[in-house]
C-alpha cells in the first residue's frame, strides 16, 4: 500500500503532455491505460517526479490479456441461436474482441489500485470506462442489461458526425462515395433493397462458376490480384460501393448480394437478453476480486456497448438478410469454389455456411495480423494462402495443415520507380487511431505530425501522406492547423488511386503498421515503424535490414535523418519470410491448387456436412 500521494486512473482521452506540467503530490502513482511513447513516459517522470504504470504492467502481458479478451469474445458470441451450427453473433465477434480487451485491462488496472491503496483512485477516464470502474466498485449488482445504449461522452453528434462527412467531401471531392454510404445508413438491414430487388429478376448466374466475395474495398484489392492468375472468370458478389470499386478491371460480372433476395427472409432465432456467464468466470483469473465485481462489470459493459447494442437494434436483423440471400445466390450459382480475404466477421459467417453445404472455400490472407484472436484460432477455410513463411508460422503447429505458402504474380508487385529530382521522398502511410482503443490517438497523431512538420521545414524530403481506407484526411489536417496553424503547401495528400503509384513514387516509408509494409518491402523501400507497441509479432522483425522498431519519436526522428542521408543498403532476399518469390507460371500453381479444392463443376454441390 501507498502510503502517501495520489492514485490516478488515465485513459487514452489524456493529453499525455499535461501530465509532465501538473502537480503531483510526493509519492503519486499514475495509472496509463494506453501506449505511451518512452520519450514522453521519461518527461513525465523526470519533471512531475511520480511512478507510472504502463498498460502492460497492469494486464500481465500482452499475450495474457489477448488471451482473455479473445476467450470472453467468443464466449459471449458462441452463446444464443445458430443457423446450420453457426452462432448469429460470431459477426460481431471480432468488435466485441476489441471491446474485451478494454473490459479486461480496465479489471486489471481496477485490482492494482486495490493492491496500491485502499482509498478509491481519483477517476480520469470517459463515461462509458468510469460506469464499468463504478460496476466493479460497487456492492450492490448492476441494472440487467437493456436494449438501449446510453450515448457516451466521446460519441459526436448528429450534427458533427454530418460535419465530419461534409469535410471529408471537400478534401477528397467523393461526394458520390458519401451518398453511398447515406443510402447504406437509412437501409442498414437491407430490408428495402431486398424488398425492390425481390419483385426484380433474378440476375443471370453461371453455374458451377468460381465466386468472389468481398465485403471490404483492400480485400477486392486483393482478390483483383488472385484473378489475374486465376484462368477462369470468376463472378464477383459484393456488399457495398467500394468493394465494388475495387473491382475495377476484373472480366467478371459483378453483383450486389443483396439482388439475390426472394422475399423469404430469415428470422434470426437470437436471445438478446444477457448470456450466461457462470462458465466463463468459473476460469477466470480474479486477481483477488471477486466473482460479483466482474459479473456487475460485465453487465454494466454489454449495457453500454456500441457493439452490443448494434447487435441487438439492427446487426442480427441485417445478417439474417444477407445470410438469406447469400443462401439463394449458393443454391442458383451452385459455386465450384469461393474465394475470399477474410474469415472473420461478414467473410467469416459466409465461409461457414458455405462450407456446411459443402463448398470449397479458398482464403486469401488480407493484413498485417497479429493477435491470439487472429493467430490463435483455427483456420475456417479449406485452405488459407499467404505470402511468405513467417505469416504460416503466426499459427501453433497443430493448426497449420490448411494454410500454404504460395505468392502469386502480380501480389505485392515490383513497380517501375518514377524519377526524381534527386530529394528523397518519403511517405507516411496513416492510420485512423482513434478507431483503435488504447492507442492514445492525440500522442501518436501529434507525434506523426511533429516528425512530417520538422521535414518539411528542413525541406529534406518530398513527402507523401497516405491515408487509410477508414480514416477521415480532414482529421490529420484539422489537428495539423491546431499545432502549426496552417497544413505546409509541400504536403501531398493521397486518399485513394493504387497503392502501386504511391510506391512507385515513395524511397523511404513511415507507419504506425499497415499492409503496405509487404509492398515495400516487394520494392526494397526501408520502413520505420514504432518499436515500443507491440504487434506481438515485432521481435521476429528485429535484425532486418530494411527495417527499424523505434524506441521512441525522437529515435524515429534520428533514424530518419540519417536514412535521408544515407539510406540502408537493400539486402537479397530479407524479404523472403514475409514474401517468397513470386511464381510467375501463368497461374499454374494457383490452378493446381484451385484443383485440389474445388468441386467437379458438373457435380454441383457437395451433402451438407454435419455442424
Amino acid at each position: 500500500m501507498v502510503a502517501e500521494g495520489r492514485i490516478v486512473i488515465f485513459d487514452d482521452s489524456v493529453d499525455t503532455k499535461t501530465l509532465a506540467t501538473t502537480h503531483w503530490p510526493r509519492g503519486s502513482h499514475l495509472l496509463l491505460l494506453y501506449w505511451a511513447a518512452p520519450d514522453a513516459l521519461r518527461t513525465v517522470t523526470r519533471q512531475a517526479g511520480v511512478t507510472c504504470h504502463l498498460l502492460l504492467d497492469m494486464v500481465g502481458g500482452l499475450a495474457d490479456w489477448e488471451r482473455r479478451a479473445a476467450e470472453l469474445a467468443v464466449a459471449l458470441c458462441n452463446d444464443g441461436g445458430q443457423l446450420d451450427g453457426v452462432p448469429w453473433r460470431r459477426l460481431v465477434e471480432e468488435p466485441l474482441y476489441r471491446e474485451a480487451l478494454e473490459v479486461v485491462a480496465l479489471y486489471d488496472a481496477f485490482a492494482l489500485s486495490c493492491r496500491l491503496s485502499s482509498s478509491p483512485p481519483e477517476l480520469r477516464l470517459t463515461a462509458p470506462r468510469r460506469a464499468l470502474w463504478q460496476a466493479l466498485a460497487e456492492s450492490e449488482p448492476a441494472p440487467e442489461a437493456s436494449t438501449g445504449s446510453p450515448k457516451a461522452d466521446t460519441q459526436p453528434s448528429r450534427w458533427r458526425r454530418l460535419e465530419r462527412r461534409l469535410r471529408r467531401v471537400m478534401v477528397t471531392g467523393d461526394l458520390r462515395g458519401q451518398l453511398w454510404n447515406l443510402l447504406d445508413q437509412l437501409d442498414p438491414t437491407y430490408r428495402r433493397r431486398m424488398a425492390w430487388n425481390g419483385r426484380r429478376s433474378t440476375p443471370q448466374v453461371r453455374q458451377g462458376g468460381i465466386v468472389f466475395f468481398s465485403s471490404y474495398l483492400n480485400n477486392s484489392h486483393l482478390l483483383r490480384m488472385v484473378e489475374d492468375n486465376l484462368q477462369e472468370t470468376p463472378h464477383w458478389l459484393v456488399t457495398n460501393r467500394y468493394a465494388r470499386l475495387a473491382c475495377a478491371g476484373t472480366n467478371g460480372k459483378i453483383d450486389s448480394l443483396y439482388r439475390f433476395a426472394d422475399g423469404a427472409q430469415l428470422a434470426p432465432a437470437e436471445d438478446v437478453a444477457l448470456p450466461d456467464l457462470a462458465p466463463l468466470l468459473a476460469s477466470w483469473d480474479h486477481r483477488g476480486q471477486p466473482v460479483a465485481a466482474l459479473s456487475r462489470m460485465l453487465v454494466a459493459w454489454l449495457r453500454q456497448s456500441p457493439t452490443w447494442s448494434y447487435w441487438q437494434r439492427r446487426g442480427q436483423y441485417a445478417l439474417a438478410n444477407l445470410a438469406s440471400c447469400w443462401l439463394r445466390f449458393l443454391e442458383v450459382a451452385k459455386p465450384r469454389l469461393i474465394v475470399m480475404a477474410n474469415q472473420w466477421s461478414l467473410e467469416g459467417w459466409m465461409t461457414q455456411l458455405a462450407r456446411h453445404r459443402g463448398i470449397p472455400v479458398l482464403q486469401v490472407l488480407h493484413g498485417v495480423l497479429s493477435g491470439e484472436y487472429y493467430t490463435g484460432r483455427p483456420v475456417v477455410s479449406d485452405a488459407l494462402l499467404v505470402a511468405g513463411d513467417f505469416w504460416r508460422q503466426l499459427w501453433p503447429a497443430e493448426q497449420r495443415s490448411p494454410i500454404r505458402v504460395l505468392r502469386l504474380a502480380g501480389t505485392f508487385p515490383s513497380v517501375e520507380r518514377q524519377p526524381h529530382d534527386g530529394t528523397p521522398r518519403v511517405t507516411y502511410f496513416s492510420w485512423p487511431f482513434d478507431r483503435l482503443a488504447f492507442y492514445n490517438s492525440r500522442e501518436l497523431l501529434d507525434g506523426f505530425i511533429h516528425l512530417l512538420q520538422q521535414l518539411l521545414t528542413d525541406q529534406a524530403c518530398h513527402l507523401t501522406v497516405r491515408c487509410h481506407p477508414l480514416e477521415n484526411p480532414a482529421n490529420i489536417l484539422d489537428r495539423w492547423r491546431e499545432l502549426y496553424g496552417q497544413v505546409p503547401d509541400a504536403l501531398r495528400l493521397s486518399h485513394d488511386g493504387p497503392v502501386d503509384e504511391v510506391i512507385a513514387d515513395t524511397d523511404l516509408a513511415v507507419m504506425f503498421r499497415s499492409t503496405t509494409m509487404l509492398d515495400c518491402l516487394a520494392n526494397g523501400i526501408p520502413c520505420l515503424l514504432p518499436g515500443w507497441i507491440d504487434f506481438t509479432w515485432q521481435g521476429q522483425l528485429q535484425g532486418q535490414a530494411s527495417l527499424h522498431l523505434a524506441e521512441d519519436f525522437d529515435d524515429m526522428a534520428r533514424t530518419l535523418g540519417t536514412w535521408l542521408k544515407r539510406p540502408p543498403p537493400a539486402v537479397d532476399g530479407s524479404a523472403t519470410p514475409f514474401l517468397s518469390p513470386a511464381v510467375d507460371d501463368g497461374g499454374a500453381a494457383l490452378g493446381r491448387l484451385v484443383d485440389g479444392l474445388a468441386l467437379p463443376s458438373h457435380l454441383g454441390t457437395r451433402p451438407a456436412e454435419t455442424p
